[in-house]
């Protein structure tokens, strides 16, 4: 089965992005798509536009301190389960990670995007 038709935005900065989602609130973000895409091609999900994120660099990274981690929607999982800052601040993160999915998924979705999503299958919401 094939997505319905949808509109594809993809902004380079992060006021761009929020501009385009206060256009259209109805929009559905796209960060890693392992959730997201299967949904659509199913058509368990109509998505009427989509605006990608994953050109906008500040939303890929990593910051620890003492307190934890704080990580932005692009970051995946296999990137987020190598940092080795996460490991020692937040070693569950660490453990979980090696247990989602396999490589491909891991290299391609993004954490955030599974805990968004609340996917079973996905793992992490668990």
């Amino acid at each position: 089965m094939k997505p319905a038709p949808f509109t594809y935005q993809h902004p380079n900065t992060l006021a761009e992005a929020l501009a385009a989602y206060a256009a259209e609130p109805s929009a559905k973000v796209l960060a890693g798509g392992q959730s997201l895409i299967p949904m659509m091609s199913m058509r368990l999900a109509t998505v009427t536009a989509i605006i990608d994120i994953n050109g906008i660099a500040e939303l890929a990274k990593i910051r620890t301190t003492s307190e934890g981690v704080h990580f932005g929607a692009t970051v995946r999982h296999a990137t987020l389960h190598a940092d080795a800052d996460v490991q020692r601040i937040q070693p569950l993160i660490h453990r979980a990670l090696s247990y989602v999915a396999h490589p491909t998924i891991r290299n391609r979705g993004t954490t955030l995007g599974s805990i968004i999503h609340a996917d079973t299958s996905a793992e992490m919401p668990a």
